[in-house]
């Protein structure tokens, strides 16, 4: 194990991933820890979606950079990951659904994204083999998709041809701060000084900072992905409708996903957080099924600091490794023919669940922590980090190594949500 770095990367997805690479970029001495392997959590099991459409505004200005560096990216890190880019369709069976597509393309002409309103006939333009009543949609061309996985791997092997050192199977359970200064973390039970060290550990983001006194309010969802064979050409376009998200790999496959069916463990972070997330928790309850028991009295144990159960909780899988919801597969794949029913019923290919690390206002928590000089936060993407990640990287790099960055990154301040007691809503489906 390294004894020393200048900046420590907690998490090996595919923002700590891309915060590796980037200040590799700039020769800045840095190291990536990641407990499993590179993308073993949920940046490999994210839908692959890259959008700026629907994007809450704070977050637009960053993933349209977002999207320009996609575009050339498989070329700057020598790696295919399917990057495709025929745009991301949204359609609304509801005239609300509709009002809500129309108020963010108002919110966000001035931005420049090139979003269109689309009626009935232009959506069967579209996709002309696509069933459905719908009353509109909203189409962004530039948009696209790429395999989330073999992305993320190509994010920290190019970090590792520019001098980062990567070591995965490498748990940190401990971060050192002395003064109000981070000094280093203990990993697989050695120490590492650092005099910056990066959390981007997804939904153990929250737990780790507490050790050293700081208090995100952070949950995690449950959900289900399918992949399918249609044996039949579908469409390039991702496409969102009320019932199923669905992509076409290049290679004929279709993942499938339903925005609006969750599983939500309820636990000791559950009732700790209650306050901040119940207005979101209000005007999403119905895209939730809450569960009750196992996951609660197993972290009863882990009250007790640095006991047997509290130190296990780093370094055991706790669950983020789920298995995925038999019932939502079968409802994606009912709701994919409905869609088009001329194909019949597609083949299942494989299925995955993933554990989706979320905010009270669901945009995420980026930037130097007020209180501990040296830690700098990079979690709570909240299920949309897959296609901000390139942008994210750069904007935590040249925070980190020149001290500011090109984007505004105060909407995402950890301490917002202890100044302010009005939490953001925002509606999932």
């Amino acid at each position: 194990m390294v004894k020393r770095a200048h900046v420590v990367i907690i998490g090996g997805g595919i923002i700590g991933s891309a915060v590796a690479y980037e200040l590799a970029k700039r020769d800045v001495d840095v190291l990536l820890l990641e407990k499993g392997e590179i993308a073993c959590q949920q940046s490999s099991r994210a839908w692959g979606f890259v959008r700026q459409q629907r994007r809450d505004p704070a977050e637009l200005p960053m993933m349209m950079r977002a999207n320009q560096i996609w575009r050339d990216l498989e070329a700057e890190l020598g790696t295919r990951f399917e990057w495709t880019q025929k745009g991301i369709l949204a359609v609304a069976a509801t005239e609300e659904r509709m009002v809500y597509y129309r108020d963010w393309y108002e919110q966000t002409r001035t931005f420049g994204v090139e979003s269109q309103l689309l009626g009935p006939k232009a959506i069967h333009t579209l996709n002309p083999d696509m069933q459905g009543a719908w009353v509109g949609g909203i189409y962004t061309p530039g948009d696209g998709h790429a395999e989330p996985g073999p992305a993320t791997k190509a994010f920290a092997d190019a970090a590792q041809r520019l001098g980062a050192r990567v070591c995965a199977g490498t748990t940190v359970d401990a971060i050192d701060v002395s003064n109000g200064q981070v000094r280093g973390v203990r990993a697989n039970g050695e120490y590492v000084q650092a005099d910056t060290v990066v959390c981007a550990a997804g939904t153990w983001s929250a737990r780790l900072a507490r050790t050293i006194g700081l208090d995100l309010p952070q949950l995690a969802v449950r959900q289900t992905v399918v992949e399918v064979d249609p044996r039949h050409e579908v469409s390039p376009i991702a496409t969102w409708t009320p019932t199923v998200a669905f992509r076409q790999r290049p290679g004929g496959t279709v993942y499938l996903a339903r925005p609006d069916d969750g599983d939500f463990d309820v636990d000791l972070d559950s009732l700790r957080y209650a306050r901040p997330f119940m207005p979101n928790f209000r005007e999403n309850r119905d895209s939730f099924r809450l569960h009750f028991g196992r996951r609660l009295l197993r972290d009863l144990p882990r009250l007790r600091p640095n006991s047997r159960a509290w130190r296990k909780q780093f370094t055991e899988g706790d669950g983020h490794d789920p298995e995925p919801n038999q019932d939502v597969i079968e409802r994606c794949r009912l709701s994919f023919v409905r869609l088009f029913p001329h194909l019949g019923m597609p083949e299942i290919v494989r299925s995955w669940g993933g554990v989706i690390d979320t905010t009270p206002d669901a945009l995420p928590v980026m930037g130097k922590d007020p209180n501990v000089s040296g830690f700098v936060w990079a979690t709570g993407f909240s299920g949309h980090g897959f296609g901000i990640g390139p942008a994210a990287g750069l904007a935590l790099a040249q925070l980190i190594s020149e001290g500011s960055s090109e984007f505004d990154l105060a909407p995402f301040r950890p301490e917002r949500f202890a100044e302010s007691r009005q939490i953001q809503t925002t509606r999932i489906a």
